[in-house]
């Protein structure tokens, strides 16, 4: 991200003051793409930045390809005759160059996908809807933008430049964890009004209702990116929970 001339991006500048300062957005997309909608909120242009990594090209020790796993499938930018490759063989995908990193989006490093035809994993399009749902709920985006700016200055300094992955990483997931809170909260009114229906009392159907949202939060909080299956599963039913018992008030 780059900030107009003369401007500097401060600690709890909100959403609006991001994008005021904001001369241009870069994604780069290795094998084909677009910039990601995320970015729309910091304002600016929006530049998609194309290119395909060559291992000859590039420091060794500047490489680090993940070892894929049985049954994946990467996406490998070809070295010969600009073709692209996939499949795996003997931990080296098909028709690839050893050592050559896999496509990878927003060159945070190299990555292994299962995307099918759709190029999207289901995972990767739940975790699209659930943020897309998560941004509706007050100060979410204004905290997504607060804490890519963060990152954006934790970057301009060698103290600070560790803190850039966590931040972006806090900034992607928080959209998702709210809308997990939003459906699993939803999913547990469902469940007290039918049971309200059907003869059983506010309390008990309210609590019902609450276990049936903290359940809920805690299947669709696997896909919170960047915090494991495990602890997104907790966070997903824990701001579930939340989110139902507020809007019982």
């Amino acid at each position: 991200m780059a900030v107009q001339k003369g401007a500097t991006l401060n600690v709890g500048d909100t959403a609006a003051d991001v994008a005021q300062k904001t001369e241009a957005v870069g994604d780069i997309k290795m094998g084909g793409g677009t910039i990601a909608q995320k970015y729309s909120t910091l304002g600016g242009r929006q530049v998609t930045v194309n290119g395909v990594t060559n291992s000859a090209d590039t420091d060794p020790n500047l490489l680090r390809p993940a070892t894929p796993q049985g049954g994946t499938t990467a996406r490998i930018p070809g070295t010969s005759g600009g073709q692209t490759s996939t499949g795996t063989s003997s931990g080296v995908p098909t028709g690839a160059t050893p050592g050559a990193p896999p496509d990878v989006e927003g060159g945070v490093g190299p990555s292994t996908s299962t995307q099918g035809s759709t190029g999207r994993a289901p995972g990767q399009a739940g975790a699209s809807m659930l943020g897309g749902i998560g941004r509706l709920v007050p100060g979410v985006v204004e905290g997504e933008a607060a804490l890519m700016g963060a990152a954006g200055l934790a970057a301009q300094s060698s103290l600070t430049v560790g803190l850039v992955s966590p931040l972006m990483t806090a900034a992607e997931a928080l959209p998702v964890a709210a809308g997990v809170g939003v459906v699993g909260a939803g999913a547990g009114h469902l469940v007290r009004v039918g049971l309200e229906k059907a003869g059983v009392d506010k309390d008990t159907a309210a609590g019902i209702g609450f276990g049936a949202a903290v359940a809920t939060g805690a299947a669709l909080g696997t896909v919170i990116p960047g915090v494991g299956n495990v602890a997104g599963a907790v966070i997903g039913g824990l701001v579930a929970g939340a989110f139902y018992l507020f809007s019982l008030w």
